[in-house]
Order: structure tokens, then C-alpha cells, then sequence
């Protein structure tokens, strides 16, 4: 399989490269507008390097390609890829508007181009208990669900390259478009409902960027679910705070503990494992491509 990476300068693409070269796949070719960090990434993948992507799919003529890019360009990349028939990965959010990436849905499926976004979290092993949980009747339906995710100030965006985050017109928002969007994922996939109901509150108060540093986002679903998904750029590291409650349990994570309490009140601590979410997704996507199957996002 041969396989590109366009774009490569976004501060996720480094996870990807990490696991390609690990797993040695074959690359063959990695394009990105700056000069630098593309020769960089070619001489680590071993791998012929472009400026521009254009030229790269029309000399390459990859099999599968790993998509990246600003966000605001990562529509028209999509729908390039989907013309060609190329099929892809592409990193979130794929665009900064609902109506073209569901265009754009809709257009790969036409088209019939396979392709998978890393909506990680649905592979989180936190995920992973709380549907063995369900399954094991243990946790009943979904009622109310709240996820917590603050991350680094957003000053780390143009240490990594990438100081058009910082820019709404390029970026299309803050945290809430590049964390958030994770959990109402993740809300949607627990609940198995879509959303019916969204009421949001949004502030640059911390850092004073045109773009947010922290949103607060309430959801509910059309099966009466409701989400509290709160995200922010402000803390030095990282903090992670879940809780799920269900008409037979109630959980809590935070960190990689989790603490289910039945019905009846019976608590148990439960150890989850620490998981390369990206690592895995790499191997899950090329595996699915190969075999033809649905990815998981």
C-alpha cells in the first residue's frame, strides 16, 4: 500500500508519523507549504517530499492518504480527495462550517471513497467499560453525562508551527471546534441519539485571542439525554474529568481511574489501561481499508 501524508506541518501529524515509521509502512511521500518542516518529515519517513499536495497525488498516485492541513483549507482538501477517488484520513474538524463537512459526508458516500476522521475517544478504554458496562445491563441508558477537558494555553499553537490557531478566520474558533468537538462526539456515540437541543457559552476572558479559550456547552439529545461538555485552553497541563450517569449505574473518571457505583450503591474501582488513541487509530484505519470494512469514525 502506498501511502501519503499531505499537509504534514499541523501539530497532530507527528503522532501519525511516529506510528507509520514504527510499524514501517510504506510511505512514499509527504507534502507541506513549508519548506522546513516538509524536508524534515521526508528525511525521517525515508520518503520523497512537496511543496505542494497538488503535485503530489498527480506524481505519486497514492493508495491511502493521511490529510491534515489549516482548517479552514481542510474542506476543499476532503473534496479533492473525494473527487479523485483517493481514499483518506483526515484529521478533525475537516472544515469550520456544519453544512459543508456534511456536504461533504454525503459526498464521499456517493462516491463511495472510504474515509475515517480520529474521533479517538470512541476508542478510549474509558469508552470501552462504560459499553461493556451497558451491555452487561450494569449501566442502563444514558441520562445525563458530563465531560470536562482543559488543555494547555493556546501560546503552544505557534511554538508548534501552527500560529493560525490563534485565528478565527483560519482556525473557526477556539477550543470548543478543536477539543469539544471530541465529546459531542463521544455523547452522541454513548447515547446512540442525535442532538436535539444546544445552548453555549463561550469566552477569550483568560488569553484575549480572537479566538475562545473556554466554552461551556449543554446538550440534549432526542432521547432526553442531556451533556455538559466543557472545554478550555488554560491549564499548564492537562485535567480530565468524566461523569456518566445511567438508569442502573453512575460512573467517574478522572485520570485513568475510573469508580462505578451500582443501583444499589455497591461501588468498584476500575483501573483503565493508558492507550496511544492515535497509534491506534494509524493501525485501525489501515486495517480497516484493507479489509474493506467500516473504521470506527
Amino acid at each position: 500500500m502506498r501511502i501519503a501524508l499531505i499537509e504534514v506541518g499541523h501539530w497532530h501529524a507527528s503522532m501519525y508519523i511516529n506510528r507509520l515509521k514504527d510499524s514501517g509502512s510504506n510511505v512514499v511521500a509527504v507534502s507541506d507549504r513549508n519548506k522546513e518542516v516538509v524536508a524534515k518529515v521526508g528525511q525521517t519517513l525515508g520518503c520523497r517530499s512537496y511543496i505542494d499536495f497538488h503535485r503530489l497525488l498527480e506524481k505519486e498516485k497514492p493508495d491511502f492518504v493521511f490529510a491534515f492541513g489549516v482548517h479552514s483549507q481542510m474542506s476543499s482538501i476532503a473534496r479533492l480527495l473525494i473527487e479523485k477517488r483517493i481514499p483518506f484520513a483526515m484529521e478533525k474538524p475537516v472544515g469550520i462550517d456544519h453544512q459543508t463537512i456534511e456536504g461533504l459526508a454525503d459526498l464521499a458516500a456517493e462516491n463511495e471513497v472510504f474515509n475515517a476522521i480520529p474521533l479517538v475517544f470512541r476508542a478510549h478504554p474509558m469508552t470501552e467499560r462504560l459499553l461493556a458496562l451497558r451491555e452487561q445491563g450494569e449501566m442502563g441508558d444514558f441520562t445525563h453525562i458530563c465531560l470536562r477537558y482543559i488543555a494547555g494555553p493556546p501560546d503552544r499553537y505557534p511554538a508548534w508551527g501552527c500560529e493560525w490557531m490563534l485565528h478565527k478566520d483560519q482556525a473557526g474558533g477556539g477550543c470548543t471546534i478543536n477539543l469539544g468537538v471530541h465529546f459531542i462526539d463521544l455523547f452522541c456515540y454513548l447515547t446512540g441519539s442525535r442532538i436535539k437541543t444546544v445552548y453555549g457559552k463561550m469566552s477569550n476572558l483568560l488569553h484575549r485571542k480572537e479566538v475562545e479559550d473556554s466554552s461551556t456547552i449543554v446538550v440534549e439529545s432526542e432521547a432526553g439525554a442531556v451533556g455538559v461538555i466543557e472545554t478550555a485552553y488554560g491549564h499548564p497541563g492537562t485535567e480530565q474529568y468524566y461523569t456518566f450517569a445511567g438508569t442502573e449505574g453512575y460512573a467517574v473518571v478522572h485520570g485513568n481511574a475510573m469508580e462505578y457505583v451500582s443501583k444499589k450503591g455497591e461501588k468498584t474501582k476500575i483501573d483503565l489501561e493508558q492507550a496511544d488513541l492515535y497509534a491506534y487509530f494509524v493501525d485501525h484505519t489501515l486495517e480497516c481499508f484493507a479489509s474493506q470494512k467500516k473504521p470506527i469514525a
